[in-house]
């Protein structure tokens, strides 16, 4: 099932699109509907309304092939222990200039390991590339592991990365060979993003909400593994 959602119809862009489509049993269109502004509030509102086991969003201008659905699929039926099966990511050609960014999914949140998963997110989060979490939002995922986004501010800063971490708690994030194709924009809300390490002591509270789900003892070792020096391998952390 394809849900293409405009919570606020600002335009005629969702109504040209059903006039020319048509709804059926695989399409079906969301409008306007009283939520509030924001694309946390969007996401969380479409998510909750699924009923497969498997979903994932699809925002902006972002383009992904057959292959994407296909693989992450497979690989979710394969690991039962995963939430999350990600791709690579490349910018598409209607991306703007100087804007093409592009990510490999870290094989360490792939871990079977809890603590090693999640170690290795923190450490990205701290002081590492936290991209490589936001990377996971665009992810397929295990419907009955995916947590709410949290709320963060008006522009959702670091909201899909925050989310990313409870998601690694609940299950892996698994690498696939599919790519999805990002269109990066310079209105889009992440270039309104503030750096969430810029306030140490609200990163740490965000963090703790975000792991709040782990035992008291499983959260202690992952805050010590996460603070270990990298192995000689360079293979993530222990």
């Amino acid at each position: 099932m394809i849900v293409v959602s405009d919570v606020h119809e600002h335009d005629g862009a969702l109504a040209s699109l059903r006039a020319s489509v048509g709804e059926t049993d695989t399409i079906r269109f969301e409008g306007a509907r009283p939520l509030a502004s924001g694309w946390v509030v969007h996401a969380n509102d479409l998510m909750s309304r699924v009923r497969t086991p498997y979903a994932m969003w699809l925002p902006h201008d972002d383009e992904i092939g057959a292959d994407w659905i296909d693989a992450g699929e497979r690989t979710l039926d394969a690991r039962p222990d995963a939430a999350a099966a990600c791709g690579r990511l490349v910018p598409s050609p209607n991306s703007e200039e100087a804007m093409h960014v592009a990510l490999k999914p870290d094989p360490v949140l792939g871990s079977h390991v809890r603590v090693r998963r999640l170690a290795r997110a923190l450490a990205l989060v701290e002081r590492g590339d936290p991209a490589l979490l936001g990377l996971l939002f665009r992810s397929v995922l295990r419907h009955d592991r995916v947590p709410p986004l949290p709320e963060r501010d008006e522009h959702g800063s670091w909201s899909d990365i925050m989310w990313a971490l409870t998601l690694l708690g609940r299950g892996a994030a698994v690498p696939m060979s599919a790519g999805y194709a990002k269109t990066w924009h310079a209105t889009s809300a992440v270039q309104q993003w503030r750096d969430a390490r810029d306030d140490r002591a609200q990163l740490g509270l965000d963090i703790d909400r975000a792991l709040a789900e782990l035992p008291r003892g499983t959260r202690a070792v992952v805050d010590w593994a996460a603070r270990r020096p990298r192995t000689s391998s360079g293979g993530g952390r222990p």
